[in-house]
């Protein structure tokens, strides 16, 4: 059964992450053992092949369709943290629409904006959204799966399918 941290690693691996253990933990925040023990669920899976390649199709229709069941949005209340689902920097150029109430954002110590906690997919998420650009995106088009109306999914199962190569 997978678990958080290996829709993470899914995510860092289809971002350009490193393929070597030791660094891919290092980019993730997480243990070896544990980086190792998620790819080896991500292969049973079928999410990742063996050699640590992402199998990009299965992983677009698992996140597309799967992962806001997986992994359910818990909102926090109001905070200050970094932006994510539409408000994510990287993704304010999509045509996402401006909501009624405050933006999603991640709790953080050093955030920036104010809006409505959002419950990252693993705890080092954040962190390592911080450390890679491409996966920050990613995992911003994830949160808008999880956390949007019907044309926010849209518009990032689109995008999604985009940055992993399987449209346009």
């Amino acid at each position: 059964m997978l678990k958080p941290q290996d829709v993470l690693v899914a995510l860092a691996l289809a971002a350009g992450g490193p393929l070597r253990f030791e660094a891919l933990a290092k980019l993730t925040g997480q243990a070896i053992s544990q980086t190792h023990a998620s790819v080896k669920r991500l292969e049973k899976s079928r999410l990742v092949n063996a050699d640590r390649s992402v199998n990009r199709p299965n992983l677009a229709e698992f996140l597309i369709h799967g992962v806001r069941y997986l992994l359910p949005p818990v909102s926090l209340g109001v905070l200050t943290g970094m932006p994510t689902a539409g408000a994510a920097p990287a993704l304010q150029s999509m045509s996402f629409p401006m909501p009624d109430a405050a933006p999603w954002v991640w709790p953080a110590d050093d955030g920036d904006v104010r809006g409505i906690g959002l419950e990252p997919i693993c705890a080092s998420a954040p962190v390592a959204a911080k450390n890679h650009e491409g996966l920050y995106r990613l995992l911003a088009l994830v949160d808008a799966l999880r956390v949007g109306a019907a044309r926010d999914r849209q518009l990032a199962a689109a995008a999604l399918r985009k940055d992993l190569g399987l449209d346009g």
